[in-house]
């Protein structure tokens, strides 16, 4: 059986001769997008460590460097469909489903997706949800604040510990804070991502 493993730390294997396994062009191109995107924010830190602000940490507004947000949001959305990817070929796989089982499995397949990239990287599924897909303010849930929907058009990136982050900063208004998490595109791709589906790339 010619099977790919999918997720190192969880031991998602896939067999390559099931019909829904056919199209893993998407997870390729989609982790060549992550790295693509996690490089340019490399060479920017680089070029950014070696200036005055090594261990300091500061504000870029939106008009500060329109690029460094726009990269954020790129990457989040990107990890996401990369994270929902494996773990719907694996939910098909294990289940033995093709296309025809999608539309009556629709709820399981959206749960085991959804709980799936909320262990792998939970605080970039935030940011995919309320910043990156769209603005929280363009379409509010009960459990945004009013600092969560006024945050959402902000995308503050900080420099910290040398490397760019989003989430350091938060908002507060009338004794609420906004509360997005903090996280930085390097970090996570050496922390979670390359040991999770990249690790003999290393």
């Amino acid at each position: 059986m010619k099977s790919a493993t999918l997720d190192y730390i969880d031991k998602i294997i896939v067999n390559l001769e099931n019909s829904h396994t056919h199209n893993l062009d998407t997870l390729k191109y989609l982790g060549e997008g992550i790295l693509f995107l996690a490089n340019l924010i490399k060479k920017e830190e680089e070029i950014l460590k070696k200036g005055p602000y090594t261990k300091s940490t500061f504000f870029l507004g939106s008009s500060s460097n329109k690029f460094l947000p726009n990269v954020f949001n790129w990457f989040s959305i990107s990890v996401t469909s990369y994270c929902r990817t494996v773990k719907f070929l694996d939910i098909m796989q294990k289940n033995n489903w093709t296309t025809k089982d999608v539309f009556r499995n629709k709820q399981k397949i959206k749960d085991g997706c959804e709980e799936y990239i909320k262990k792998v990287v939970p605080e970039i599924y935030t940011w995919r949800n309320k910043i990156a897909a769209h603005y929280a303010i363009t379409d509010p849930k009960k459990e945004d604040n009013e600092a969560t929907l006024e945050y959402s058009l902000l995308t503050p990136v900080t420099w910290l510990n040398n490397h760019y982050c989003v989430g350091a900063l938060n908002l507060e208004k009338e004794n609420e804070a906004s509360s997005m998490p903090k996280w930085s595109i390097i970090e996570t791709l050496e922390e979670k991502l390359i040991p999770r589906y990249w690790p003999i790339a290393r």
